[in-house]
């Protein structure tokens, strides 16, 4: 159960605001709320924010709470954190943390990237896992971010991550436009459907192009079937410590 709602937050991490289409990509932070719904029905809500630590590190963030039987599952909130720098145009994850809000926290898990070594120390509470670092590769949090921007430059279709298991690779297609209804207006998105390699389940993001490809809707998908979905309530741009 937990599981359907990992993914953060894939796409839900809102990397960046630009206030013209001449302006540079660059992070900005944020906090953005969503209600979260599981089988269509409402079971709680989400906080996802992106702050700047110093000039070139920032911290994403992801908490949430449950309500009905999911609170059962998950007495205590659901937080992700991802701790990365951005420099140059470039992404690197330094440390990411999951727990997953259950008493015994058997799904908690560590992520520590050394890049001197090349190598990611992955911290389970049985296990430790270590898995070779190549440039590019991401946690969960840092690809939300990574995602953002390349949507505005690159368009890059593969995402190779780490995290509990070790190495994931995602793959991103373009599935069309669609308008969708929301607290802010009416807004055209361009569809993204995130797939794992090997793996039934899959997450299609609704990004508003307009809004320079804000996350306006996911939903996580097993076999074609409607898992969790995660739909913007509202958003603050904060101020970044330039």
């Amino acid at each position: 159960m937990t599981n359907a709602f990992t993914l953060s937050l894939l796409a839900v991490s809102i990397a960046y605001h630009v206030t013209d289409a001449t302006a540079a990509s660059a992070i900005q932070p944020y906090r953005a709320d969503y209600d979260v719904f599981y089988k269509d029905q409402w079971v709680g809500n989400s906080e996802f924010s992106v702050t700047q630590n110093t000039r070139d590190t920032y911290t994403f963030e992801s908490t949430s709470r449950f309500r009905g039987v999911l609170s059962i599952i998950s007495p205590n909130p659901i937080v992700e954190i991802s701790e990365f720098t951005y420099d140059q145009g470039q992404i690197q994850p330094l440390v990411y943390s999951y727990d997953d809000g259950t008493w015994k926290g058997d799904g908690k898990y560590r992520v520590e990237f050394d890049w001197d070594n090349l190598v990611a120390t992955t911290t389970l509470a049985d296990e430790t896992i270590k898995s070779e670092l190549t440039l590019g590769i991401l946690d969960r949090g840092s690809m939300q971010v990574a995602l953002m921007l390349d949507m505005q430059t690159s368009k890059r279709e593969i995402y190779t991550l780490i995290d509990e298991s070790g190495v994931r690779i995602y793959e991103y297609s373009t599935d069309g436009e669609e308008v969708l209804e929301t607290p802010l207006g009416t807004i055209v998105t361009q569809k993204f459907i995130q797939q794992e390699q090997g793996s039934s389940r899959r997450t299609i993001v609704w990004l508003a192009k307009e809004l320079y490809y804000l996350p306006i809707r996911i939903e996580q998908q097993r076999n074609g079937t409607s898992q969790a979905s995660f739909n913007l309530q509202a958003i603050d741009w904060l101020e970044d410590n330039e």
